[in-house]
């Protein structure tokens, strides 16, 4: 497990602007690599391709109320976005489609009483906000869930700690000495140490890519049906 302060260290000798033997930046350089390093993240974090967890959150239904915020979820915070959802009620799992603003718009009657079925999520900050529909009737054990994609540190300290999985630690330390040689530190990017940050990138994107499922709205029937 390594620091936030670690981090930085390790990407400020990789590109120079520490040597092997100073003990550590000046605390302004700190703040200013800690800020990059936070930016850096928050900037993976909207990457589909660099996910660092997907985690699943829970809303528990009240009957006869449709519209929840993130502040509901099981962890009470606002994600990056959502993922795979479903309705359990009584052990049973029930599909629940997102969909558009527009598509919720155009349901008639919003006041349908039954299992969800589909989700309307608008992210607004700084709470996101769920409009389900048909409205909850029950609330014995129906509760919604959500996969969702979280940020990889909300909010960094110089003593935050990491537990990252293989491959993070290299990626985040390669591409924060980038970041850092390009924001005024005066240092020069080696073609290997450029090299190492894309490979380590590039192998994380690959890894947290997932192969869309594809579907077809027809059901099957004979293609000579043309009202199919």
């Amino acid at each position: 497990m390594s620091t936030a302060r670690e981090l930085i260290y390790d990407a400020m000798t990789a590109v120079g602007i520490l040597g092997q033997g100073d003990v550590a930046p000046s605390a302004a350089d700190a703040q200013v690599a800690l800020r990059k390093l936070q930016r850096m993240l928050d900037s993976w974090s909207v990457d589909n391709l660099m996910v660092y967890s997907t985690t699943q959150e829970v809303i528990t239904f009240v009957a006869g109320d449709p519209s929840y915020t993130t502040a509901n979820l099981s962890t009470a915070s606002r994600p990056v976005d959502l993922e795979a959802a479903f309705v359990r009620w009584n052990s049973v799992d029930y599909p629940l489609r997102r969909i558009t603003r527009q598509e919720y718009a155009d349901i008639e009657d919003k006041t349908t009483e039954g299992i969800p079925c589909v989700v309307w999520y608008e992210p607004k900050m700084t709470a996101g906000e769920f409009l389900f529909w048909p409205t909850p009737n029950v609330t014995a054990s129906m509760a919604a869930h959500f996969n969702v994609r979280r940020v990889l540190a909300a909010s960094l300290t110089l003593d935050t700690a990491f537990s990252l999985p293989p491959g993070y630690e290299k990626a985040i330390t390669d591409n924060l000495a980038l970041e850092l040689a390009a924001g005024g530190f005066g240092a020069q990017v080696s073609q290997s140490l450029h090299d190492s940050a894309m490979n380590a990138k590039a192998i994380l994107k690959r890894q947290n890519f997932v192969v869309p499922i594809l579907s077809t709205p027809f059901d099957g029937r004979a293609e000579s049906d043309i009202y199919a």
